[in-house]
């Protein structure tokens, strides 16, 4: 399950294996370091992580009890300022390192030291 949200936009997906894109089919690289301000800096309506967390509660629901048609391979984006939902198709990259045809990501890396190491970045 994937929900963010930033400044009075938000969005989710069922990220589901073995049936449609991965984390990493939607974002094959991190963005550079300090390019992406956080909620702290940026802020963001509280009001739309209920919704977001909604969404995803929903969806968790239809996945349990097998009904309904999960958003696997599609993301929603909510205007909060438009008080607008649109749905975005999101294909499965075949070239993915992590779920396509030739997976080279077979393991998890230690993020902490990733992170860690691209906060010195910063410095």
């Amino acid at each position: 399950m994937h929900g963010a949200f930033f400044r009075f936009e938000g969005q989710a997906m069922v990220i589901k294996p073995n049936e449609g894109p991965c984390y990493r089919c939607m974002f094959s690289e991190p963005p550079p370091p300090g390019s992406v301000p956080s909620c702290q800096e940026a802020g963001v309506l509280g009001a739309l992580a209920g919704v977001i967390g909604l969404i995803q509660a929903t969806e968790t629901l239809k996945l349990i009890l097998g009904i309904g048609e999960p958003l696997v391979g599609k993301l929603i984006i909510f205007n909060a300022l438009e008080m607008g939902f649109r749905k975005v198709k999101v294909p499965k990259d075949k070239n993915c390192p992590i779920c396509g045809e030739n997976p080279a990501i077979k393991k998890l890396i230690d993020y902490e030291l990733f992170c860690s190491a691209r906060g010195k970045e910063e410095k």
